[in-house]
């Protein structure tokens, strides 16, 4: 009997100290009163018998007291609150933050504690319920790899609640800054707004104007801001918050323009084709223009408006499919001004059907010479995106070329022999073969009186003029001819000398080639002629070619030379290229490097525009102009090295280098590496790639 009393005894000493530590702790232990319930268990007993904090009920009663936020009670255990709160949307990580949870695992019930504070490598902690006897909470300092494993328990990481700061003192960072728009006249007010960031004393608006920083005012604890009516030009504010201990300067700026005039008109309005069907959607697309503040989108089919689209600030645009008709798109670009109604519009045509036959073939003779290059027209026919030229001798076809949208065609002077030429249209649905064709003698030998009847009004024959000074004779400026010998292919004369007799290059003889070396000199009748430029569409959308080797006297590669060349992997620059054009290796997409020799000067708009293999590119010394979308959407590329150190931001197009990756490395003369950096990065390149030094 007397053991069961002492018993007794003894448990109700052990209640009545817990009632009056809890009713001690209520009290001294936390500061703020409760206004949420804890869902948690107040204490425990440890094994040696002593009082104790849960630890859930410490880490959930101090959030509240300092960050305001009522967790959820997270289920099981405190190992549990990590998975509870990703469940619960709460952002979790590795990384320690002040007012941020710590979750350990063991192979029991876990831990948590409240992150204090974190300074450098260091990180304090407030925790209960460690075991160790104590009825309070206790507060130290670790280093975060001893957090990461202590007393045999595994930390899971750091749960952020409410403005969980990454480090001591200074207010976390402002978000969510805004305003109504980003173009505004210089008699408007204009009226910026954020989010309160946590521990702030007061907010700090700077306002820079063309790059040059106008003032910093002090806003109190007011998260809103209004400017007075201000003059034209670009500006960028930004909103810092601070306190005691000093100012968050990593919050993002808001850029806008201040402008009186209406926008500058749009440029480079483009779409891939000019022939569609009604089951295409059509995609336009267009460069930035200057204070716009929303393009609109106007479409007219047969004359007749369709509709008007506010497409933002977006720069591209896609149509649903639609019916056939002939189509006129416009973009005009608008602000508070007003809108701009020059910019030109782009004519289309939405067809189901094969293009209409080709009428009215003609030349201006049906008899030739050997010596003579022969021009041939037509008229052209509706819904065609390029025409097809035949040609056939003696019965066998010699060739079929590509003439794009030209409705003229002139052949190199050719062997004597009976010839038909044919023109078939085509476009998305196909080509049409029903065209009338037309025949044609080439001869040296003299004509017969039915042939002379026919040509009586050509006295003579213009084919070659001779020099003076060396009896050579040479090709007049203007002529196409083709060398079937070393130098195969079509060209034309550009200067007619003896000695420095010039010529383009147009196109391969034999289009399935898959390496093709673009000579540096070709030869017709003993005369040599330096072969200077590649023309525009030489080899657009050739499927077989697989390498280029361009010759060294080649100054100018034509507006898309090499376009769609989608099995191109290698191009050998020659020394003496200057000139890249447009579009020039535009969605040569297995083309894997790219090296620019030092004497390029331009690049022109899109000329590497989504070659999405290509992994490297090196921009030589000389190159001083980069048109805009130059490189842009070339996704795989690890290495760009920009040699040149004549650019500038005007002479950089607009996302010249958006859609490259993240993780690419950039290499950059040493003295321009501040500058070039931020130039780059404003025209495409993104704010976390590798900025390196060329060596």
């Amino acid at each position: 009997m007397s053991f069961v009393k002492g018993v007794l005894v003894m448990r109700m000493k052990r209640i009545l100290k817990t009632l009056i530590v809890s009713l001690f702790f209520s009290f001294i232990t936390f500061t703020n009163i409760e206004a949420a319930e804890n869902p948690y268990v107040y204490s425990y007993y440890s094994d040696s018998g002593k009082l104790c904090y849960n630890c859930t009920y410490y880490a959930w009663k101090r959030t509240y007291d300092v960050t305001g936020v009522a967790l959820p009670g997270f289920k099981g255990h405190a190992k549990g609150w990590y998975q509870g709160a990703v469940n619960a949307g709460y952002t979790v990580s590795s990384v320690p933050r002040v007012n941020s949870v710590a979750v350990w695992t063991d192979s029991s019930f876990g831990h948590v504690a409240f992150v204090e504070s974190v300074s450098g490598n260091n990180v304090t902690i407030s925790e209960a319920g460690t075991n160790d006897g104590a009825t309070s909470y206790s507060c130290n300092t670790y280093t975060k790899e001893t957090l990461n494993n202590r007393w045999g328990q595994t930390l899971l990481g750091y749960i952020y609640v409410g403005n969980s700061s990454s480090s001591t003192g200074i207010p976390a960072a402002v978000t969510n800054l805004r305003s109504e728009k980003t173009v505004y006249n210089s008699k408007e007010s204009i009226t910026f707004s954020w989010d309160s960031s946590y521990g702030t004393q007061n907010y700090w608006v700077y306002l820079w104007k063309d790059g040059v920083q106008l003032y910093a005012l002090d806003c109190g604890t007011n998260t809103t801001f209004t400017s007075a009516p201000t003059a034209p030009g670009k500006y960028t504010l930004a909103i810092r918050p601070g306190n005691v201990n000093g100012f968050n300067e990593s919050s993002k700026s808001y850029s806008f323009i201040v402008t009186d005039s209406i926008p500058a008109a749009v440029t480079n309005l483009q779409s891939e084709k000019t022939v569609y069907n009604s089951k295409e959607r059509i995609t336009f697309s267009w460069d930035s223009s200057y204070g716009t503040q929303n393009y609109w989108v106007y479409l007219w089919k047969d004359g007749v408006q369709l509709y008007t689209l506010d497409c933002g600030t977006n720069t591209t645009f896609t149509s649903a499919p639609t019916a056939p008709g002939k189509y006129t798109l416009a973009i005009r670009p608008g602000n508070v001004n007003g809108f701009n109604e020059s910019s030109k519009s782009y004519s289309f045509i939405v067809t189901d059907s094969i293009p209409a036959a080709v009428t009215n073939l003609r030349s201006e003779k049906t008899v030739y010479n050997s010596k003579e290059s022969i021009t041939f027209s037509w008229d052209s026919s509706y819904g065609t995106q390029n025409y097809w030229v035949y040609l056939w001798k003696d019965g066998v076809q010699l060739y079929a070329l590509d003439c794009g949208t030209n409705t003229t065609f002139t052949s190199a002077p050719t062997a004597p022999g009976k010839y038909t030429l044919a023109i078939r249209p085509g476009n998305v649905n196909g080509f049409n073969e029903s065209s009338k064709s037309y025949s044609f003698i080439v001869t040296d030998s003299t004509v017969n009186e039915e042939e002379i009847a026919q040509n009586k009004s050509q006295s003579t024959i213009n084919t070659t003029t001779t020099d003076e000074a060396t009896g050579k004779a040479t090709l007049p400026e203007g002529r196409v001819w083709q060398d079937a010998n070393k130098a195969k292919g079509t060209y034309r004369v550009t200067a007619s000398d003896p000695t420095k007799g010039t010529v383009t290059y147009l196109a391969p003889l034999d289009k399935k080639q898959a390496t093709v070396t673009i000579p540096a000199t070709a030869t017709i009748d003993g005369v040599t002629y330096r072969v200077t430029a590649i023309e525009k569409n030489a080899f657009k959308n050739n499927r077989y070619i697989k390498r280029v080797i361009i010759g060294n006297n080649i100054i100018t590669i034509g507006d898309d030379a090499f376009y769609g060349c989608k099995k191109l992997e290698n191009v050998n620059f020659g020394e003496n290229v200057k000139i890249i054009g447009n579009k020039a290796f535009c969605k040569c997409v297995t083309l894997a490097k790219v090296t620019i020799p030092s004497k390029v000067k331009t690049i022109g708009k899109q000329a590497f525009y989504a070659c999405k293999k290509l992994k490297s590119a090196t921009i030589g010394k000389g190159v001083a102009k980069i048109g805009s979308k130059a490189l842009y959407g070339c996704s795989k590329m690890k290495t760009l090295t920009i040699k040149s150190s004549k650019l500038t931001a005007k002479k950089i197009g607009s996302k010249a280098f958006s859609k490259t990756p993240k993780k690419m490395t950039v290499k950059v003369p040493k003295k321009k590496f501040k500058a070039y950096k931020k130039m780059l990065i404003k025209r495409g390149v993104n704010k976390k790639a590798k900025f390196k030094t060329v060596q």
